[in-house]
């Protein structure tokens, strides 16, 4: 038989000469294209139910209202025409006056124009402020 070509596998540890279950699962779904899209189908018209549950419990979780709002979409938009109408070259940090590396929008709901110029530092100090739900102001040393 041939030898498994998992680099931890089970049968290689035991000293063991035939190919382990994780390789001829890979081996057959490779060989079986057809099948496996079968299967699978079979599964979740089997398991919808339970299926359905789950992701409305994962997406409950997770808070995916926040995405199907449409707000992230028009968020990037915002961002992708203040970079076009600001670049960033020339413009210094607004609290160590060293070149500005990022933007960072002040305002919400976000608009073109309201946006303070930062390095990297400064911009990761207000994003972790902000995550904290503490004020946006950075004190900085």
């Amino acid at each position: 038989m041939a030898n498994c070509k998992e680099i931890f596998c089970a049968n290689e540890k035991e000293g063991k000469n035939d190919i382990c279950s994780s390789c001829r699962l890979k081996k057959w779904r490779k060989d079986n294209p057809e099948k496996v899209k079968a299967y699978a189908r079979m599964r979740y018209k089997r398991d919808r139910e339970k299926i359905l549950e789950a992701a409305k419990a994962h997406h409950k979780k997770n808070n995916y209202t926040y995405f199907k709002s449409g707000k992230p979409k028009e968020n990037n938009l915002i961002r992708r025409k203040t970079r076009l109408k600001y670049p960033l070259k020339g413009n210094m940090c607004e609290y160590c006056d060293t070149a500005a590396e990022q933007r960072h929008h002040i305002t919400e709901p976000i608009t073109i124009d309201d946006f303070i110029f930062l390095c990297k530092k400064h911009h990761k100090e207000i994003e972790d402020k902000k995550r904290l739900n503490d004020v946006e102001e950075v004190v900085t040393e």
